[in-house]
């Protein structure tokens, strides 16, 4: 509900009038205030109705019962969920969920209700709306899926089917660690945990490897597609992939820069990969036309929700190895799914934890005090080794620090952040394209809020930097991109080549009609440009970004707004992943009652994947 008059979905808008009206069903007046401050969206409500009219058999109360349970399974799916739980102690969230809606005896009659409606519910196996399983409720597509997953996995799991002999893949890694990779003058250490991370896909067609900053995962990678090399596999037989674009990016970064002319293919997103269509909805490779490498490894594999993962198993043919890496401590994926973590906690199969992180260095003070940090976080730990700051000009912008104020001292951090890391640009024309991207990746502002409504969103973080620009520019009313700002690519657009989360800058090119401004990507190893006009709808200041879209990136600096009021989407995971982004220096700007609470609260995510593929219940507490 956003504040409008309320509406009926079998016809026209209607003034609020303390019920509103779905046809023969309505969301009784009580309701109403509740599902404003549950941020219940108008479609989810239609969606529900939708459902739950189809049980014409039904009395108006058994119809509105069932209404609001369809409602709170949605409401789950929306929050990453793939399925409701009935009973148990994990049915607190739907109590909690029905209490604040003000029918909180439903919790208890819920699989009484469920178990009646003959239409819309069934068991699994059937095709209906909503599928009762044991004691949970799934949408039956989320259900399929899942099954689908677990089974490829499972098979996967099980099969101790080796690509080569081990002790010949043994002796390569032996002859890799003598011999430096590029950029390595010393011969390449590696801990035991990484050698069997390392060995681990020659020996499982299913490796999933995780670990927190700074413990390696791409020097396990590089170390791969090396003993691969000295093994005869051809590099084109390899695929290296990750979600999204910037993680795909910064994945080749590393690569290329360790590895000779005999690297595999440039690493791309998974949805190039398996061969998705412009609109996302079909893919080329599938089980009946599978992808044709040995070898598929994956990188920022905690971002991968439920349908991508199927999609991408369902495209692997029976004799490749697929290798999993990420951090299971960071967010989870925005759709539904955690799986990742439930593949991480099955415990079967090859799954490596690396423990040892290569940032406490004594050498490197300021990544030794983050990794500290995040791994106090990602315990649950409110009392972190960080420096308090009263004022913004106290901000050191060394290592961890917490500047614990109100939005006064919020905004005069805003002004040091512009002056520390956005002004000193010396140019916006073509030839100063590489040097505003670098300047440009070496810091960003995180945020938990996109809309521009909130005073720490992503929105009013761009707006004041834009403003701020706009003087630079001699302007007090900006509108528009201006040269030398920062943006960011929001879909995927295979035809120019750029990605969703590609970085970008606006600068001020040459043209046959004069000056105009245009936006540069990278893309491979060559800048390539854009009319601004060509991607309108498409591209958005990124001076500051959701932490969920941070994932996949790396920076010198980063700064945490916290919000003015807690909501849920502040929480450890979220804190943990800020955190994780930096390596130089961290701030955390917010209350420090806020800060404390998110770090006590995990997200909270009901899977059915951990329970198929290893057998106990699983309720994924992230």
């Amino acid at each position: 509900m956003k504040g409008r008059g309320l509406f009926s979905p079998s016809g026209a808008a209607r003034p609020a009038t303390g019920v509103r009206d779905v046809g023969t069903l309505h969301f009784p007046s009580a309701v109403l205030p509740a599902l404003a401050t549950l941020d219940v969206e108008d479609h989810l409500l239609i969606v529900a109705w939708e459902i739950a009219r189809l049980e014409d058999g039904f009395s108006a109360l058994e119809q509105e019962e069932l209404l609001l349970l369809t409602l709170a399974s949605l409401v789950s799916v929306r929050e990453g969920s793939t399925r409701l739980p009935l009973r148990g102690a994990q049915v607190r969230w739907l109590s909690t969920f029905l209490e604040r809606l003000g029918v909180p005896s439903l919790a208890t009659r819920a699989c009484e209700v469920l178990a009646r409606a003959r239409v819309t519910v069934g068991q699994p196996g059937e095709f209906k709306p909503l599928i009762l399983d044991g004691d949970h409720l799934y949408h039956q597509r989320l259900l399929a899926l899942e099954g689908r997953l677990a089974t490829a996995l499972r098979g996967r799991m099980q099969a101790a089917r080796t690509l080569w002999d081990r002790e010949r893949a043994w002796q390569a890694l032996q002859q890799v660690m003598s011999s430096p990779p590029r950029g390595h003058g010393t011969p390449f250490g590696l801990t035991s945990e990484q050698q069997e991370a390392i060995l681990a896909p020659f020996n499982w067609p299913l490796s999933v490897i995780t670990g927190g900053p700074g413990t390696g995962k791409t020097s396990i990678v590089v170390s791969i597609l090396r003993v691969l090399d000295c093994l005869g596999l051809p590099m084109e037989r390899v695929a290296l992939a990750a979600p999204t674009g910037k993680a795909a990016q910064r994945m080749k970064d590393a690569m290329m820069s360790q590895l000779t002319a005999t690297a595999p293919r440039e690493p791309t997103t998974l949805h190039r990969l398996l061969g998705a269509s412009s609109d996302g909805r079909r893919f080329r490779h599938h089980e009946n036309h599978p992808l044709a490498q040995d070898v598929v490894i994956v990188d920022e594999c905690s971002m991968i929700d439920l349908a991508l993962m199927e999609r991408l198993v369902r495209a692997l043919s029976p004799t490749t190895h697929l290798v999993l890496l990420g951090d299971a401590d960071q967010l989870p994926s925005v759709e539904p799914g955690a799986v990742f973590r439930d593949l991480v906690a099955s415990r079967r199969g090859a799954g490596v934890h690396l423990r040892k992180s290569f940032r406490m260095d004594e050498s490197r003070e300021e990544g030794r005090n983050i990794y500290e940090v995040a791994m106090a976080i990602r315990d649950g730990h409110a009392e972190l080794p960080i420096a308090p700051r009263r004022e913004a000009r106290d901000v050191a912008f060394r290592k961890v620090e917490h500047l614990d104020g109100g939005p006064s001292e919020r905004v005069a951090f805003l002004e040091r952040w512009w002056d520390e890391w956005i002004s000193g640009i010396h140019g916006v024309s073509e030839e100063h394209a590489e040097e505003l991207l670098r300047h440009y990746e070496r810091a960003r502002v995180l945020c938990l809020w996109r809309a521009e409504s909130h005073d720490t969103s992503v929105g009013s973080v761009n707006a004041f930097f834009h403003a701020r620009m706009g003087r630079n520019h001699g302007s007090t009313r900006a509108s528009g991109f201006l040269p030398g700002e920062p943006v960011i690519m929001q879909r995927n657009d295979y035809v120019r080549g750029i990605m969703n989360g590609d970085q970008g800058v606006v600068i001020r090119a040459r043209t046959a009609g004069g000056r105009r401004a245009m936006a540069v990507f990278r893309r491979g190893n060559e800048l390539a440009l854009f009319p601004l006009e060509s991607l309108e709808g498409d591209i958005a200041l990124s001076y500051a970004m959701t932490v969920h879209k941070s994932q996949g990136s790396e920076f010198e600096h980063v700064a945490l707004l916290l919000p003015d009021e807690d909501i849920a989407l502040l929480c450890r995971e979220s804190v943990y992943t800020a955190v994780t982004r930096a390596r130089a220096s961290v701030v955390i700007v917010g209350k420090k009652e806020l800060l404390r609470l998110g770090i006590e609260r995990k997200v909270e995510r009901f899977s059915g994947l951990g329970e198929r593929l290893s057998g106990p219940p699983s309720s994924m507490t992230l």
